[in-house]
């Protein structure tokens, strides 16, 4: 389920919000952007920020370094179905604008 999710979801977010396009992965939980793609542009979740400085953030062009993770050797994935309602939730906010 988890591998089907993302991939769905990271075509939603590319179908609903254009400007994530530049990244392959919009919803990773890893990046490093330049402070001035964030300033002055009301930044207001902690859920998903790549995606929301992606939808709204300052920048012209993408860099992108691939990394894999590897199987999990313990413990198991914490994406629950509030989550999915959460990530529903805020490429509804996205999309529609403040």
């Amino acid at each position: 389920m988890c591998e089907t999710y993302l991939i769905e979801n990271i075509m939603l977010a590319h179908l609903l919000l254009p400007r994530t396009r530049k990244a392959r992965y919009p919803i990773s939980g890893y990046f490093m952007v330049k402070k001035e793609v964030t300033a002055r542009n009301g930044l207001n979740t902690g859920f998903k920020i790549l995606l929301e400085v992606l939808a709204k953030g300052n920048y012209s062009s993408v860099a992108e370094v691939p990394y894999t993770f590897k199987p999990r050797k313990r413990g198991e994935s914490e994406l629950k179905p509030e989550e999915v309602a959460n990530y529903a939730l805020l490429l509804f906010k996205l999309r529609i604008g403040p």
